[in-house]
């Protein structure tokens, strides 16, 4: 799953809405919303999506070819932090993944697949939030950190969960993830759904994360 053969139009990203479904009224803080849970199909597999058509926004997961590492702030939501996806390709995909999400972000395989390894980096938007710091989010310090935790079920079995650390400051460290790092799944083994979720030292860190290159073995 290498997001190449996507097609993204001019945004250069797509979010959704997955208009397969229906839309459902949902009452957020007060507002009814048009809510569409979704999903972007892709092979086997299907990546969650969760799109509010009356906010525009949505949570899941994205397809991107943005890279400006330079812009901070949401609108600038859809860019990795590198100069392009893993090994140099074009096109990614973008997480939204707070642990609050419903449903948690996620990718379903239509049969269950064994994951073998997969690609991932900070989003722009997250990473100058915690190197910099913005109006919600004091800038890293001694002993914060941000956390990706991948958790892989077959069915309603659980397989196991693999930890990447998007930025640790901990023990002396500074480290923030600014290059794609390659993450081995295989103790996952055979799985039909992975499911994603950031964390953070900081309540205010967005939830992003990028993703490429999911390499699976079909059973």
């Amino acid at each position: 799953y290498d997001f190449e053969n996507q097609t993204l139009g001019e945004t250069g990203y797509v979010n959704g809405p997955d208009k397969t479904v229906s839309a459902q009224k949902v009452t957020l803080y007060g507002t009814e919303c048009t809510v569409y849970y979704g999903k972007l199909a892709y092979d086997n597999a299907s990546f969650s999506n969760t799109f509010n058509e009356t906010w525009a926004s949505w949570s899941g997961f994205a397809f991107s070819q943005k890279n400006d590492k330079a812009t901070a702030g949401f609108t600038n939501q859809y860019s990795v932090y590198a100069n392009s996806g893993a090994n140099n390709s074009s096109k990614f995909a973008v997480s939204y993944a707070p642990a609050e999400s419903t449903p948690i972000s996620n990718i379903s395989f239509s049969t269950a697949e064994e994951v073998k390894k997969m690609w991932v980096n900070n989003s722009t938007y997250a990473a100058l939030t915690m190197l910099n710091g913005d109006t919600y989010t004091p800038k890293f310090k001694a002993g914060d950190w941000t956390l990706l935790t991948i958790t892989g079920f077959n069915g309603t079995t659980q397989k196991g969960k693999i930890e990447c650390y998007l930025a640790d400051y901990r023990n002396g460290k500074a480290e923030l993830l600014s290059n794609w790092k390659e993450l081995d799944l295989s103790s996952l083994g055979l799985v039909s759904n992975l499911e994603f979720i950031v964390t953070s030292s900081q309540s205010g860190v967005p939830s992003y994360f990028c993703l490429d290159n999911l390499e699976t073995v079909k059973p």
